[in-house]
């Protein structure tokens, strides 16, 4: 009552998932039930990994945002909503060559994206991942988050910064090519 939204309901006449299994379902030569099916079970496992470089991809699009009109097609605004008590403007791009949907939640009051949804197409249908971003501060004048948190299907990771300096120099030998490793005695 009162909660803007949709509620999509997904049924089909597969074999399912069993609870127990969600955890460790994209994680490499796990199967789970096989009802006779062949394979090994690297099947999700690629696909995950496809999926965030994909994601990766459009992260750091969004972290230095210069391209990101040119990085999502097919705009169009949403209503607006509440996340974590803020009303946000929802803004929806198309990633991938339209094929998969990008939500950005946008702060109403100071512009600021607090939240990032995005789809990724895989074997079993989309799968969602959420960056929520919190603790925004000023760095050599531009807002940058100092903590997000990614959620997906079957975890979650916090990512707290503690120091962030634009263009700091790194010592180049931290990129150099690695020394060879020394054969094995035998």
């Amino acid at each position: 009552a009162g909660d803007r939204g949709v509620r999509v309901s997904v049924e089909d006449q597969g074999p399912g998932i069993a609870p127990e299994q969600l955890a460790s379902l994209f994680e490499p030569f796990q199967r789970g039930e096989t009802h006779g099916q062949p394979g090994v079970g690297l099947g999700l496992s690629i696909a995950r990994q496809a999926a965030d470089l994909i994601g990766a991809k459009l992260d750091a699009t969004i972290c230095f945002p210069t391209a990101i009109k040119q990085a999502l097609a097919q705009w169009r605004v949403s209503t607006p909503i509440t996340v974590n008590d803020k009303d946000v403007e929802v803004v929806q791009g198309t990633a991938d060559g339209g094929r998969t949907p990008v939500n950005l939640y946008f702060d109403s009051k100071t512009g600021l994206l607090v939240r990032q949804v995005r789809y990724t197409d895989t074997k079993v249908g989309l799968s969602a991942t959420q960056i929520d971003y919190d603790d925004y501060r000023d760095v050599a004048g531009v807002k940058m988050p100092y903590k997000w948190t990614t959620s997906w299907l079957d975890g979650q990771t916090v990512f707290t910064v503690t120091q962030m300096q634009p263009n700091a120099s790194i010592d180049a030998a931290k990129f150099a090519k690695p020394a060879p490793p020394k054969p094995a005695n035998p």
